[in-house]
């Protein structure tokens, strides 16, 4: 039960390890020769920003498949155009976010406060994990 409380006491933030983050990208993301440009990434649970951070750049540094050279033209433009949003409830970590990410980019609001719908074209999700009245936490999230 002390596991429990501590993890209440940090509002449940567990943040995603940057190993992890960078083997999913390396291991499991392709960026098609189609992607479109601007690529914008939500955070909606930025935590410090670290995690989509590592996402974005691991996106701007991966390879295509196809290496013809009008696919790496369209690939360095679309590398070039990633851009990063991110929502944080923390006070403490929204500073964070906002030294790494830029503070444009990072609003301190609870994520149901924030309209997003049609402004992004991915998500970067790591939610709290929490069993409450009526379900788990992370699969509202979903």
């Amino acid at each position: 039960m002390c596991a429990r409380l501590a993890a209440i006491e940090k509002a449940l933030y567990y943040p995603t390890a940057i190993n992890v983050v960078e083997d999913l990208v390396r291991c499991h993301i392709r960026l098609s020769p189609w992607t479109s440009a601007p690529t914008t990434i939500l955070d909606p649970c930025a935590g410090e920003g670290q995690a989509v951070h590592t996402f974005a750049l691991a996106l701007k540094s991966a390879q295509p498949a196809n290496t013809s050279s009008s696919v790496l033209d369209m690939m360095d433009f679309c590398r070039r155009h990633i851009h990063v949003k991110a929502v944080e409830i923390d006070a403490e970590r929204a500073a964070a976010a906002k030294e790494l990410l830029g503070a444009q980019n990072v609003l301190h609001s609870a994520i149901e406060n924030v309209s997003a719908v049609g402004k992004f074209s991915m998500m970067w999700l790591n939610p709290p994990y929490d069993q409450l009245p009526g379900g788990r936490a992370e699969l509202a999230w979903v």
